[in-house]
């Protein structure tokens, strides 16, 4: 297998995590994904998601919405529980929609924050959910995203101005429920040494594997199996995923692959 520039993002470590198999085809074989199109429901969760992010984009930029929120009821009722229940958002240099890259081992990280808050004592990391149960605490600190993003904000604080301390860096989700919720995570570093030291021996493990024409590993989950339309090729099943396993649409997911 010949070695490429591979940039890692949470959606190909989740991939990797899930099944190195699976990331072996889609991220450096480029096989094409064997479903491409989503269930009606999924495909509307998807869009409509984008779509609500987009009008927080303009929101944050002075750009009001347009006719979008009132053309759609469901996009409609989340701008107004937006207006109704927006969270806590600090004085500060406020980021929509920005992208970050680190080094991380031989390889890059990337993500992409829906609003980044530059304060004078903290950043704030902001990330809007609309699809899905409203989730605990413990939960989201366990969460691959909340591990990265907030390893990613201590990393490279020097870009953001100065140097972010990971006791600074905050997490907050804000889930489009009925009424909404709004939760927020704390850092600091030993959370951060721990956080850091895994995603980076996740990172060598893959740049290790990346020089070797062997099949990377299978995984031993049979229920991942169940969700990968690539099963069909590693002899595990027909090929068809079970769309019902994914709640969030907005996230990327095994459907609707989003790269990087």
């Amino acid at each position: 297998m010949m070695e490429e520039a591979v940039i890692l993002s949470r959606a190909k470590i989740g991939d990797y995590l899930a099944c190195p198999r699976r990331f072996q085809l889609r991220y450096l074989e480029h096989l094409p994904w064997p479903t491409t199109r989503l269930d009606s429901k999924g495909e509307r969760s998807r869009i409509l998601g984008q779509q609500f992010h987009t009008v927080l984009h303009r929101h944050f930029l002075g750009i009001p919405p347009g006719s979008e929120v009132q053309s759609d009821p469901d996009l409609g009722r989340w701008w107004q529980l937006f207006q109704s229940f927006e969270p806590h958002i600090p004085s500060g240099v406020r980021k929509p929609e920005l992208t970050l890259t680190v080094p991380i081992g031989k390889l890059t990280l990337t993500g992409r924050f829906d609003l980044l808050v530059i304060a004078r004592e903290a950043v704030h990391i902001f990330d809007w959910k609309t699809y899905g149960r409203a989730r605990s605490a413990e939960e989201l600190r366990q969460d691959l995203q909340s591990k990265i993003y907030l390893a990613m904000v201590a990393e490279c604080g020097d870009v953001l101005g100065d140097k972010v301390l990971p006791e600074n860096a905050v997490l907050t989700y804000w889930f489009a429920t009925v009424p909404p919720k709004e939760l927020s995570l704390t850092y600091g570093r030993q959370k951060h040494a721990e956080n850091w030291a895994h995603l980076v021996s996740i990172a060598d493990e893959v740049e290790d594997r990346m020089g070797s024409d062997m099949f990377w590993p299978l995984t031993e989950d049979r229920d991942e199996c169940r969700r990968c339309a690539y099963q069909i090729l590693c002899g595990r099943g027909r090929g068809n995923p079970d769309l019902d396993e994914w709640e969030d649409a907005e996230e990327p997911s095994p459907i609707e692959p989003t790269l990087p």
